[in-house]
């Protein structure tokens, strides 16, 4: 009688929004208790059970209910309500069922297994939901597509109601591709926010996307497959791979990316048939892919739309900048270099005007010894210049951040020698406007996508007769040029 008293499990890939279900499943994330506009107490977490994840609200008894639950644990749901997703709930649900949760005064939450001892994730059944669902490159492609045209009216123009800043457009999906290619890329040493990245060309039958890993999904991707960031990039080529929930974006600006979120899970295919009865897409697939048809779409993209090195600084070290024409910071609206006299504001700001990196490589060490690129502390350290600051000219203005050499030659002095200062003579070496030449360009932040204006050359301006001259200079070669022609 006991048995026949225990509730019917429903498995989250077959909720429906009528009747009574039971769910259980592993907590896979969570927001802590806030408040809403009206100071009612609330939180949601992802509750994943292998076959499917469901987002769950609270917004009843929540004080009540948050101490049940915590990340790791597998627990069972019961006397829950369950409603359709609206078109305003998958902008911010990721989760992969088409219901939502939502916990009432009469949910009984019912800890299975506490996340210390609870049994691992079934990697099996959770590559078979994920397969389920598949999409082709080329059809997550024309989704987004598709969600950018709607912002445009019948004869592609924005409309008029619509804000000035760029919304992207995003599509969660599911990809099974091959990896045609693997990179890594790193930020530059000089970076005070150091990340790493795992660019992956992939490929299937209908098109290719690069697939981006950044830092916070990459270190649990390696630790689970046993790599490092020094051999990912062999291991992983010429695999089969399937991306859960892999986020496509679209925008005017930056065209169509796909990277991997916080929710996103990548399954390696393992190269041989783990069982005979493997799904039909799968099997498909794995058949392509060995095929001469897929050999020659990896040999045709030869690494395209990769990035082979870090980026860095766009820097001319030798002073070719300083042979370009002068022009004025309105003009700065590309990624073509750009050379203007300004005037430089510097931000009186000691806790950024410098940082200690490694004597080595210059790598910021922030709170340890350790150089987090080196990998060791013999090198040593030292204090480097990372100055911000404004410079503007009659027509526009704009912020740049100098590192050396450049600093040290502004300062006249390097950041050891200023750290040796007094805060008082810190501050003053910091008050200073000066006149300035310097060579800039419009680029693209690799972590945010943000535009930012990168310092490529700069000194003292020199004297306005100096510059006079350069230009007659100027206008007698083309002068001289002009009668050489004719």
């Amino acid at each position: 009688m006991q048995k026949m008293m225990e509730p019917i499990i429903t498995r989250i890939a077959d909720l429906v929004d009528f009747g009574q279900h039971t769910v259980q499943g592993r907590v896979v994330s969570r927001k802590p208790l806030a408040t809403t506009r009206t100071g009612k107490p609330w939180f949601s977490f992802l509750l994943d059970d292998d076959s499917s994840d469901v987002k769950v609200d609270c917004f009843t008894d929540a004080d009540k209910f948050s101490p049940q639950i915590s990340v790791g644990d597998i627990i069972q749901l019961k006397n829950i309500g369950i409603s359709s997703k609206t078109p305003a709930d998958r902008k911010f649900d990721m989760s992969r069922s088409d219901y939502k949760i939502s916990i009432k005064s009469g949910t009984i939450i019912t800890l299975l297994s506490a996340a210390s001892t609870a049994p691992p994730p079934n990697k099996e059944k959770q590559l078979e939901s994920a397969l389920s669902t598949v999409s082709a490159i080329s059809e997550a492609k024309e989704v987004v597509k598709g969600l950018l045209n709607q912002t445009h009216n019948s004869v592609g123009f924005r409309s008029e109601l619509q804000g000035d800043s760029e919304q992207p457009h995003t599509h969660v999906c599911t990809i099974l591709a091959g990896i045609s290619d693997a990179t890594m890329v790193y930020s530059s040493p000089e970076s005070a926010r150091q990340w790493s990245r795992l660019d992956l060309l992939v490929v299937d039958k209908t098109g290719n996307i690069k697939v981006s890993i950044w830092s916070e999904q990459l270190e649990p991707f390696l630790s689970a497959y046993n790599f490092t960031k020094d051999n990912v990039d062999t291991h992983l080529t010429g695999k089969i791979v399937v991306f859960s929930r892999v986020q496509f974006r679209s925008s005017e600006r930056y065209g169509i990316q796909c990277s991997c979120t916080s929710h996103t899970k990548i399954f390696l295919v393992t190269d041989a048939p783990s069982k005979p009865d493997e799904l039909g897409n799968l099997k498909d697939f794995r058949f392509w892919w060995a095929s001469q048809e897929a050999k020659e779409a990896c040999a045709n993209l030869s690494g395209a739309n990769m990035e082979p090195n870090s980026p860095r600084r766009d820097d001319r070290g030798a002073g070719g900048w300083k042979t370009m024409p002068y022009s004025t910071l309105g003009e700065l609206a590309s990624s073509e270099p750009l050379r203007a006299l300004v005037s430089l504001v510097l931000d009186r700001n000691l806790e950024l005007a410098t940082y200690r990196g490694c004597a080595s490589c210059k790598c910021a060490l922030r709170d340890s010894p350790i150089c987090p690129k080196c990998q060791e502390t013999s090198a040593g350290e030292k204090y480097y210049w990372r100055i911000g600051g404004n410079i503007s000219d009659v027509l526009a203005h704009t912020r740049i951040t100098i590192f050396d050499p450049y600093a040290s030659t502004l300062m006249g002095m390097s950041a050891d020698e200023f750290m040796e200062r007094g805060d008082d003579e810190k501050l003053h070496l910091l008050s200073k406007v000066l006149e300035v030449d310097v060579a800039v360009k419009m680029t693209q932040g690799k972590y945010d996508g943000r535009d930012r204006t990168n310092l490529m050359g700069i000194e003292l301006a020199p004297s306005y007769v100096t510059i006079f001259d350069n230009l007659v200079g100027q206008l007698q070669a083309y002068r001289r040029n002009m009668e050489a022609f004719k």
